[in-house]
């Protein structure tokens, strides 16, 4: 189907995935373009319904993430499509459709992602951080020029504890309609609950204020990035490693002969510099077993062993890469490994506490409904 908005540029990633210092590497061309950060934050409408809400400056919010500096508010190009975004923007946008697949699922979405392409004063961007479980859908109903975005999952898993909103969005991920069958399964080994019927503020405060320990915090975000490196990166035109921009010149430059053949131009990776740790032997045992176990899922509901196979060897690289730290060179690495170890056996505890005071409440609510009914 012929598309008015074939010119359009859509980027895919997870969170932390260096996916802001990609959004303004656009934003400061001179190339023309328009560039929407983070289309389907559930935050947009409070924005829009304040007066001046999006020419407001986060930064406080961008000195706590390490977002690069932004010469303008980071929602700045959504000022001129208010009216679009009061109109046609809706909340389950965010996580409860963010695995939806049907034809019919994609009416709203896509009649609010043209809004904005006709509202753009330039070559409309749209940098998404919400949509990795239907891109198939994106692309296929409103077309342009799709980029999927990734990072190593180690380094982006420990970024995620800048600050607990990240985490708390994947258990909203994991209570979303659609939910792929091997995502039902680890909810049901995890014991998460489903909150899909349920009043929308106990699933809030719960998502909001649940702190998972270490091991099944780093399941669910390592499940939702092999799915998206099964499900979203194969229905997008480049896939750009931003360790691999960081660290490569050769690789910048191949990346950018690509987005040229694909009629974008006008971009400079040369200030690229995502941090990337060096891990040791305790770091791995933590993260290969957790992989093991997910990629097993995968294999056991419907994901071939090609297409799992591209993950393991991943997996692989990553091991090859761990720091031998008994030598004495590798001290420094050894002992912020030590540091981890310690954050990982602090996640535990303050979950194993939590859980253990939502067990208590439940039992005194139990209690007290049974006296009422003596």
């Amino acid at each position: 189907m012929e598309n008015q908005h074939a010119s359009s540029i859509f980027i895919h990633s997870l969170f932390r995935s260096g996916s802001t210092y990609l959004f303004n590497v656009f934003r400061r061309s001179d190339s023309g373009y328009w560039c929407y950060q983070e289309p389907l934050n559930e935050k947009l409408m409070q924005r829009a319904t304040k007066a001046n809400g999006f020419l407001e400056s986060r930064q406080g919010v961008r000195e706590m993430l390490r977002h690069p500096e932004l010469n303008k508010p980071y929602f700045y190009e959504y000022h001129v499509v208010t009216d679009a975004v009061v109109e046609y923007f809706h909340e389950a946008f965010s996580y409860d459709q963010y695995f939806v697949r049907g034809k019919d699922d994609f009416v709203e979405i896509t009649a609010y992602l043209t809004a904005l392409q006709n509202g753009a004063q330039g070559r409309p961007v749209l940098q998404c951080c919400r949509t990795t479980g239907r891109v198939a859908g994106i692309q296929a109903e409103c077309g342009g020029i799709h980029i999927f975005l990734w990072r190593n999952p180690w380094d982006q898993w420990w970024s995620y504890k800048k600050d607990h909103y990240f985490e708390s969005r994947n258990l909203f991920i994991f209570n979303a309609k659609c939910l792929p069958e091997f995502l039902q399964a680890l909810k049901k080994e995890l014991d998460i609950p489903d909150f899909r019927n349920a009043n929308p503020s106990i699933k809030h405060a719960y998502c909001s204020n649940r702190y998972l320990d270490s091991t099944a915090s780093y399941k669910l975000f390592y499940a939702l990035w092999c799915h998206a490196m099964l499900e979203a990166k194969p229905h997008c035109k480049l896939s750009i490693s931003i360790d691999r921009l960081s660290v490569s010149d050769a690789y910048r430059g191949e990346i950018l002969k690509k987005l040229e053949l694909l009629g974008v131009s006008g971009l400079d990776f040369t200030d690229c510099s995502v941090p990337m740790a060096s891990y040791g032997e305790s770091d791995g045992a933590f993260f290969l077993k957790t992989e093991d176990r997910i990629h097993e899922l995968l294999l056991s509901h419907g994901y071939s062993a090609e297409q799992v196979n591209e993950l393991v060897q991943l997996s692989a690289e990553r091991k090859l890469s761990l720091v031998d730290t008994s030598v004495p060179e590798n001290f420094a690495i050894r002992d912020a490994m030590h540091v981890r170890e310690y954050l990982r056996q602090a996640e535990a505890k303050l979950s194993e506490m939590q859980t253990m005071l939502f067990n208590d409440r439940a039992r005194a609510q139990a209690e007290a409904r049974a006296r009422q009914t003596e």
